[in-house]
């Protein structure tokens, strides 16, 4: 079993592994600055997706990558240890290495270290299991499965059904023209992003294809009818990850692969057949977040913070917010000139510094790792993979929205109470058998590897 930080697992057993992942991490930088220099600078540089190194700062980023890298967590009975590598390669990476592939402020990216850093330390903290004592948890996930099943016919009513013709010749139209708001959003968010992929990750654990089946049409048909392609790309991303922990001893290896090869691959697509595979995965995903931190960071080192007036919290502290539209449009009007009519979203921490500056960020980082401890604390009795699986999208979203809208309206907290329903299920459903009949099972049918998870 491999436990504690990578530091100490690299230098306890220097051998080909561990050049091998070395390896790999190098592969996937390479891989984004070269998406980056061939196609999307080229391709966006009227977005200021620029290319001006600056190589000094690579040295730099070199080095911070380095000690990130050493501290990233490694005990793999841990779901917390898979989710923040994911969170880690989608939002560290591809920031660090846009910080000098267009000379952004050193300041920032030390900053983004340094909660990164935090996060990894604070996951060494042991928790006690929470569990919620309720024998007919199984009773109350077939519950909210029909009530998913319910909210999302209701949602699709509510938009006017579905929009096929739109969506192929106007997908933000599409958008524009949501018939939801209040808690028809939440529950749209809620249902998309917590609901759907929990079911689906448990649904691919157990073999059940027809449950498979069913919970991917109805991502599908929200897709269709609200026109967001994350919800799309959100049953690709949960089936990936749900392969790649089958066996995940090796998974950072398997999926730094894949991010290689999602950005080479979109390379090679963008210089003769389509350039959709880029811009969804490696522009969108990857460095349109990247470029967001920056400029927020930008935007509020000359103006006020917000101090969470945007949301709740800051109006019950007393705050008014300053603007009359959205932040991500105030940032946008304030770097493209007031012709830009979009809003630029960005991600936790940067969102964390526009309401109080670093100390924003460091509170960002602390909820992240909270959220992360209590994924641990409520999936003591599942298999890894469930977790693992059913977060991984909130883990991308984190790249692209604040933290505390992930949480609320984004669904995280629903996420954690349906893990730890889902949790007791495992632990007291006699339908799932005696502890040595449930391994053997998993084993001959899953062939997942064995975590320590049962009673």
């Amino acid at each position: 079993m491999e436990s504690g930080y990578e530091s100490i697992w690299f230098l306890k057993q220097p051998s080909k592994a561990v050049v091998i992942k070395a390896l790999l991490f190098v592969i996937y930088a390479v891989s984004l600055c070269f998406a980056y220099i061939r196609i999307l600078s080229p391709m966006y540089s009227y977005a200021l997706l620029t290319y001006k190194p600056n190589f000094v700062k690579l040295i730099i980023s070199i080095g911070l990558s380095l000690i990130a890298i050493l501290l990233v967590p490694a005990d793999k009975n841990k779901p917390s240890t898979y989710l923040y590598f994911i969170y880690f390669t989608v939002c560290y990476i591809p920031t660090v290495n846009y910080y000098w592939l267009n000379d952004q402020p050193t300041r920032y990216i030390v900053y983004v270290t340094i909660c990164f850093l935090l996060i990894s330390l604070m996951l060494r903290i042991k928790i006690k299991a929470v569990r919620i004592g309720m024998i007919s948890a199984s009773v109350a996930l077939q519950i909210l499965l029909v009530v998913l099943v319910v909210l999302c016919v209701y949602l699709v009513y509510k938009n006017r059904g579905i929009h096929l013709s739109a969506l192929i010749s106007d997908l933000y139209g599409v958008r524009s023209e949501n018939n939801t708001s209040g808690l028809l959003g939440y529950a749209l968010n809620w249902c998309a992003k917590s609901f759907i992929p929990l079911f689906l990750a448990y649904f691919l654990l157990r073999r059940q294809w027809i449950g498979v089946a069913f919970v991917s049409v109805l991502q599908i048909i929200l897709f269709l009818s609200f026109g967001f392609k994350a919800f799309l790309m959100s049953i690709l991303l949960i089936i990936g990850v749900s392969i790649l922990m089958i066996k995940p001893n090796n998974f950072k290896e398997k999926w730094l692969l894949v991010l290689a090869a999602g950005n080479i691959g979109g390379v090679g697509l963008a210089k003769g057949i389509s350039t959709q595979p880029i811009f969804l995965f490696t522009y969108r995903t990857l460095f349109v977040p990247s470029q967001g931190q920056f400029e927020y960071y930008d935007y509020f080192t000359h103006h006020n913070y917000l101090f969470f007036s945007e949301g709740k919290i800051g109006r019950l502290l007393g705050f008014q917010y300053p603007y009359n539209e959205t932040i991500g449009r105030v940032v946008n009007h304030y770097i493209y000139g007031p012709s830009k009519n979009s809003n630029g979203n960005t991600g936790a921490l940067s969102y964390g510094f526009a309401d109080l500056g670093v100390w924003g960020m460091i509170l960002a980082a602390i909820i992240i790792a909270l959220i992360l401890l209590a994924i641990d604390a409520s999936t003591d009795k599942l298999p890894i993979l469930i977790p693992v699986a059913a977060m991984s999208y909130a883990m991308i979203t984190l790249n692209d929205v604040n933290v505390l809208i992930c949480l609320n309206s984004g669904g995280i907290i629903w996420s954690i109470i349906l893990l730890n329903l889902l949790n007791t299920v495992f632990r007291y459903d006699p339908r799932l058998g005696s502890g040595t009949e449930r391994r053997k099972r998993r084993k001959v049918l899953l062939m997942i590897p064995e975590r320590h998870f049962y009673a």
